[in-house]
């Protein structure tokens, strides 16, 4: 028997980027090493080791405003007030100076929280590990409780960056044979970028009146790694050690998903970083930029919310002018996927926005065969050729 399917619709994007673009961000980050590497090992002519040089490097290509300036530690230390604004950057203009002003005075509108990448065998709301007096939770609403007394309506960014590495052998000086790098990503997309999802629904239940969003810079950067680059940009050109910091070309990937994060709007198509990226990054700087963009839309909540955008439209029923979209199961987990317009790209993935399947074939009419998934929870995302973007939920 076909079954059709009344599912909720998350309208999340039509093509006017200009109404979902935020034109200014100045930026304070509660951060360690995965934001800010410095000094590196091999030095860079600039603050290119970190994320908030290519925000920044990415935003002047926009004619985007930012500012930023952060301090080191882990959140049992970054909650302890007042912040301490111990970065300035060549080239980035600091967003509060402590010396000559308080940071109510300081133009902040936007906050950057995360934890350590090493605690993740611990959840979220249980003891932090460096100090059980606090969970990560309880620290980084401490952290909005205090930033909410001093600027009001500020945006929080949950960070999620990578995890350290567990290696059989030291790097330096012994690279990782494949097996251990293909373990890596695989963690990395898998139960690690779940921790940071349970991370943020506990931050939303924790303080629902604000605006705490997320930026899933490990899991998509990951994705990037093992999809788009390959062997053609050597695990050396990427890490420098276990821990793992990296060379610029790693926080130039998640400093282009942060911006994404941050600005709310995809990456110039004009735009190029210098040559401290490697050469095969800026080779396929639009295949990079597209399955960021792409993965971003599919973190949504349970309610079908993004995790990621502040600007998007949501709904529960399909009461936009645009095309219809139909899912039907024709039974042993395979889905008919039918639009008046045809669609031009879907991607199935799970809650932890690990991708399932995918197709950019255009047509009116699709199969999803998810015969061989596990019983659960999935996202498809669909896109047809005017641009318009929808998320829909399937359960298995």
């Amino acid at each position: 028997m076909r079954i059709y399917f009344s599912l909720v619709v998350t309208a999340l994007m039509t093509v006017l980027a200009p109404c979902l673009t935020a034109q200014e961000v100045n930026l304070y980050a509660y951060g360690h090493s995965l934001v800010d590497h410095r000094p590196p090992r091999i030095p860079t002519p600039s603050d290119q080791t970190t994320i908030i040089h290519w925000i920044h490097d990415i935003a002047v290509s926009a004619d985007r405003s930012f500012s930023a300036t952060g301090q080191y530690g882990f959140l049992p230390s970054h909650s302890s007030a007042p912040p301490r604004s111990q970065w300035g950057y060549q080239d980035v203009v600091r967003s509060w100076d402590e010396e000559v002003e308080s940071y109510a005075e300081a133009d902040i509108n936007s906050v950057l929280m995360t934890a350590a990448n090493f605690i993740q065998y611990v959840s979220p709301t249980s003891p932090h590990p460096i100090d059980a007096s606090t969970t990560v939770v309880e620290a980084s609403s401490t952290i909005v409780d205090w930033t909410e007394s001093q600027r009001p309506d500020t945006r929080y960014y949950i960070y999620a960056h990578w995890p350290e590495m567990d290696l059989r052998s030291e790097y330096p000086p012994t690279v990782p044979d494949a097996d251990e790098i293909a373990a890596y990503h695989s963690a990395t997309q898998g139960e690690y970028s779940q921790w940071w999802l349970d991370y943020h629904d506990a931050m939303l239940a924790s303080r629902p009146e604000q605006q705490i969003k997320l930026i899933p810079a490990g899991a998509i950067m990951s994705e990037m790694i093992t999809e788009v680059l390959g062997d053609a940009v050597p695990f050396e050109e990427l890490y420098e050690d276990s821990a793992p910091h990296g060379r610029a070309s790693l926080y130039f990937l998640s400093g282009m998903i942060t911006y994404m994060c941050l600005f709310e709007e995809r990456v110039p198509e004009n735009y190029m970083p210098d040559e401290t990226v490697h050469p095969y990054i800026r080779q396929e700087i639009t295949a990079l930029s597209d399955l960021a963009w792409d993965r971003l839309f599919s973190y949504v909540d349970d309610e079908g919310r993004s995790r990621v955008f502040s600007s998007t439209t949501t709904s529960t029923s399909h009461t936009l002018s645009l095309p219809e979209i139909r899912i039907m199961s024709l039974g042993d987990g395979i889905y008919r996927l039918a639009s008046d317009h045809p669609i031009i790209r879907w991607t199935i993935t799970g809650v932890n926005g690990t991708t399932i399947l995918s197709s950019d074939t255009m047509t009116d009419l699709h199969t999803m065969d998810l015969s061989g998934a596990t019983a659960g929870l999935y996202l498809v995302s669909i896109e047809d050729q005017l641009g318009n973007r929808w998320v829909h939920k399937i359960l298995r």
